[in-house]
């Protein structure tokens, strides 16, 4: 599995930036579970560019990270994932469950970030 990690600061787009992206590339019927009351959601896994992905946004606190990269790693060729530059230093040790880790920095354009993102499925 691949993990494409968005990082940023609370409040600073990561929500909004993968949800845009997952409206974009995801087929019109994928479901989503809603994970709490900030809008913070996982997708189920949908194809896209010949790989089964999971978006999932739950990035500000860090058991929430950590189980969404554990409840997804059977499920998706690609995990996409929110999460905050304050567990940056304290990376989650599920994320070494993945073959291939790729950071991406939270920019203030969200298309700049989404470009990144696709570039790296």
């Amino acid at each position: 599995m691949k993990i494409i990690v968005l990082y940023g600061d609370s409040n600073s787009g990561k929500t909004t930036t993968l949800t845009t992206l997952f409206n974009k590339i995801s087929p019109q019927n994928t479901k989503t579970t809603s994970i709490n009351k900030y809008g913070d959601f996982e997708s189920d896994p949908f194809s896209y560019k010949n790989k089964q992905i999971v978006v999932y946004t739950c990035g500000d606190e860090l058991q929430y990270v950590g189980n969404g990269i554990i409840s997804n790693i059977a499920k998706a060729d690609v995990l996409i994932i929110a999460c905050s530059k304050k567990f940056k230093k304290y990376l989650p040790v599920q994320l070494f469950l993945a073959r291939e880790i790729v950071v991406i920095t939270k920019t203030q354009n969200n298309q700049n970030d989404i470009n990144q993102i696709i570039a790296s499925i």
